[in-house]
């Protein structure tokens, strides 16, 4: 039925796939039906709480954000939480999320496909970011720990930029590329460092990477902010849209507290006291 709205579609944990229509006021209560409701260039906007499904793009390019980041919005599956099938392009954008539940992957590539990630958190996978065949994916502010891979690489020609992102704590390694793939990593905080990343494909170890233990708040309880004395903590880069202007003098290079970006997919609030509060990662179910 068409109820004359066309977007943006609202998701809610209290809102209805039955009774929903997608607007503010009757949001849908997955993120799955945002996206099935929508079309190329729509946005999904979810709000916060814990969402306990497994989430297909189906090959459209839409953006699918929550409204409150990644400390109180989470997509909780056993087996994969994103999946990516369909030659999905970079305008197929998935932001603010945290990304957990054991076993399988956070996010699944398929062959041919190029999102864009941003400000996510994901860890207790078996890998954290799965690529196929020919994959281009670009990935900022990311925060990839307690996994047993972060990213991994199964076939070649796959390539992946990161910027500004934390991957640490796994049980194998940070990082893995077959042969004929490659990444290129700039301000990142990378556990080992270049010499830690497996396989045989091609690194670009670019400007501005670490190798220093980011300093989670209680990663033990899965919180994965930021102490006060991280040395991700204005490690970003100062020039992320590359205008030629660093973030002293560039308002789009800027955290929202008006300072340098920081490293991972939680920015550390320098000038509120108030430690962030990071919503349960269990499942409800």
């Amino acid at each position: 039925e068409d109820t004359g709205y066309y977007g943006p579609w609202y998701v809610s944990v209290n809102g209805s796939d039955n009774n929903g229509d997608g607007t503010e006021s009757s949001p849908f209560a997955t993120i799955q039906a945002g996206i099935n409701e929508s079309l190329s260039s729509d946005t999904v906007l979810v709000g916060p709480g814990t969402y306990n499904e497994q989430i297909d793009y189906k090959g459209k390019q839409v953006v699918v954000m929550s409204t409150s980041g990644a400390d109180s919005t989470i997509i909780y599956n056993n087996s994969t939480n994103v999946t990516f099938n369909t030659q999905e392009g970079s305008s197929a954008i998935l932001d603010g999320f945290t990304l957990t539940g054991s076993s399988d992957y956070g996010i699944y590539i398929s062959s041919y496909g190029k999102p864009t990630l941003r400000n996510l958190v994901i860890n207790n996978k078996k890998k954290g970011i799965y690529l196929n065949y020919d994959c281009d994916v670009t990935i900022t502010n990311v925060t990839i720990t307690d996994n047993e891979y972060g990213i991994y690489f199964s076939s070649s020609q796959s390539n992946v930029t990161l910027t500004k992102s934390i991957i640490w704590d796994h049980t194998s390694m940070p990082i893995y590329i077959d042969a004929g793939s490659g990444i290129t990593i700039t301000y990142s905080d990378i556990e080992g460092g270049e010499a830690n990343i497996g396989g045989s494909g091609d690194v670009s170890w670019g400007t501005g990477n670490i190798e220093s233990d980011p300093l989670f708040t209680n990663p033990d309880n899965g919180d994965y902010t930021l102490q006060s004395n991280s040395p991700c903590i204005d490690a970003g880069n100062p020039d992320l849209d590359g205008d030629g202007l660093e973030w002293m003098n560039d308002t789009d290079d800027r955290d929202p507290d008006g300072t340098r970006m920081d490293m991972g997919g939680h920015y550390y609030g320098q000038f509120d006291q108030t430690a962030p509060t990071v919503s349960s990662v269990s499942s409800t179910t």
